[in-house]
């Protein structure tokens, strides 16, 4: 059986953090919120096994002027979870906010980062492409977008692993991002 855990429901029937089965992470999903895949046997080896999100308040803004790593993460992965699912709630910024998208050619995706301080880096391979920011969409009911993918990590080692969002996003900032390890 597949578990999800639920990052953010917008109607609040599940608390973030709560497993539940791929019917109930479909409902999720199909009211605007966000249960990636997960294996909550991952969640007793460390703190952040199998599962991370932090949210940076206003956000973190993704208007550089090159395309570069912001959003950093650290995921506790096994040589057995070698698929990472990630997703990320995107904000306007300033006069953008709510709004539809701005037009810009950025794009954001998900990327490994050079080991910081005791992690290790775990090179991937995108199964997904990056968020261009142009096909975004209209925001949802909470003014922002959701973006998503899963890659395919090359894992030596058990350890903690560095991550981060990659690209650039005019006029936008991430509210949140999280990441989750499965068998693969």
């Amino acid at each position: 059986m597949m578990h999800h855990i639920v990052v953010e429901d917008p109607e609040g029937q599940y608390f973030e953090g709560s497993i539940v089965d791929h019917s109930v992470a479909v409902q999720i999903r199909g009211r605007g919120g966000i249960a990636l895949p997960a294996d909550p046997t991952l969640f007793r080896e460390m703190g952040n096994g199998g599962y991370f999100k932090r949210a940076w308040g206003s956000g973190w803004p993704c208007d550089h002027s090159i395309p570069t790593h912001f959003c950093p993460m650290t995921l506790f992965l096994t040589k057995e979870h070698q698929i990472v699912h990630w997703a990320a709630r995107l904000v306007g910024d300033g006069e953008t906010a709510g709004a539809a998208p701005p037009d810009s050619p950025g794009t954001i995706g998900f990327a490994a980062v050079p080991g910081r301080s005791n992690t290790m880096i775990a090179p991937l391979t995108p199964q997904t492409p990056p968020a261009r920011i142009r096909d975004l969409g209209a925001c949802d009911e909470q003014g922002g977008w959701i973006i998503k993918g899963h890659a395919h990590a090359r894992i030596v080692a058990d350890g903690h692993h560095s991550f981060a969002l990659y690209g650039t996003g005019a006029g936008l900032r991430v509210a949140w991002a999280a990441a989750t390890a499965v068998r693969g």
